[in-house]
């Protein structure tokens, strides 16, 4: 079964301070290192543009120039995801508060989403990113993520890049994203613990709540989002607690969610000005018809019907309009169809919520 675990992790900016174990250029030669390797030759080592620009310290990898891994946005236009992949070098075991960074640059016009994921036991992946080129420039910098618990502890802890080149373009001069200097740390200190962070869609608003653990300074969250997993805009602030090591929820409902997937995702303000991002989730509204039901209206059985497969193990759920809880059950990965039983629901209206990883599907049916 594929899983995926409750968001616990937040991407830093200015608050990077980590004990580094892991540490990998990749080097001056034609080979990947030990432990990584690309599925696909628009995946390669290259020593064009080294990385430069930042200097060893308690809150940076060294820039190492040399080679870094280059992803070409090129031909053929297959449409399939290809992967770096970091794999049997990287153990926890003993270690805690898990950060991951690397260096990053891109060419202006590189316009693809570079997914980083990591996973546990090489089978079950999980979002850190769903675009870490968003945001990069033509100069290097730095990104840093805090893994959720299950990262502590692990044995062989694996991560992957992955990016559809989906352009017919020469390869000799494409488009392209590159890291360098991968580093895997123990975290000292954070700003903010961010513990959760989830989307509760209802047929024509989406409930976001968040909680966090400890606060350093600050100030307030922005509550951004998106038709695209790129271009935000800031559609409210709430206040943050400031200075607490105390369970704090917070939550914002949007109650005209935009047609279509939205992505959303919290902006992090500090009293200083520092800010960092949370992790995107997703919901889709609307007449999209990623999902539809039939028939409509329902009797015995309701017919979850999905465009396309999906890709992880899916949950659904039956509400009534009121919130609570009547049916669940799994839907494999995968699969376009899925039957349920609703014979023992009352007569009205309901709600059937899909969740496949970090998206929400969100449609209302009626029982006769």
């Amino acid at each position: 079964m594929k899983t995926t675990v409750s968001i616990a992790l937040l991407l830093l900016s200015g608050h990077l301070a980590a004990q580094a174990f892991y540490y990998q250029t990749f080097g001056t030669g034609g080979s990947f290192p030990s432990g990584w390797s690309s599925t696909d030759s628009r995946i390669v080592l290259n020593s064009d543009v080294p990385s430069s620009g930042y200097q060893r310290s308690a809150t940076s990898p060294q820039a190492s120039g040399g080679n870094n891994v280059v992803f070409k946005r090129c031909s053929p236009n297959s449409g399939a995801t290809l992967y770096l992949n970091c794999s049997g070098v990287v153990n926890t075991s003993g270690k805690s508060n898990i950060r991951v960074g690397f260096g990053r640059r891109k060419t202006g016009s590189f316009d693809k989403a570079v997914v980083f994921q990591y996973s546990t036991d090489g089978s079950n992946w999980n979002d850190l990113d769903a675009d870490v080129a968003l945001g990069a420039t033509t100069t290097w910098d730095v990104l840093y993520y805090d893994l959720p618990p299950d990262a502590s502890g692990v044995s062989n802890l694996q991560f992957r890049f992955g990016f559809v080149s989906n352009v017919n373009d020469n390869c000799t001069a494409a488009q392209n994203f590159r890291i360098d200097d991968f580093t895997v740390g123990e975290n000292e200190s954070l700003p903010v613990t961010l513990v959760n962070f989830s989307i509760q869609p209802n047929p024509t608003s989406a409930r976001l709540t968040w909680a966090t653990a400890t606060e350093l300074n600050s100030d307030y969250f922005m509550v951004e989002r998106s038709n695209h997993v790129s271009n935000f805009e800031s559609i409210a602030s709430v206040a943050a607690a400031g200075n607490s090591t105390e369970i704090n929820e917070y939550s914002y409902t949007d109650e005209r969610p935009l047609p279509g997937k939205n992505y959303y995702r919290l902006k992090q303000v500090d009293f200083d000005g520092k800010y960092s991002f949370s992790p995107v989730v997703t919901a889709t509204f609307g007449k999209t018809r990623q999902m539809t039901l039939a028939p409509l209206p329902a009797t015995e059985t309701l017919n979850i019907q999905l465009e396309t497969p999906t890709q992880d193990d899916g949950i659904w759920q039956v509400y009534d309009l009121s919130g609570r809880l009547h049916l669940s059950g799994e839907m494999p990965a995968e699969t376009t169809e899925q039957l349920i039983q609703i014979a023992e629901l009352s007569e009205g209206a309901y709600v059937l919520r899909l969740r496949v990883g970090q998206g929400v599907m969100v449609e209302q049916f009626r029982k006769n």
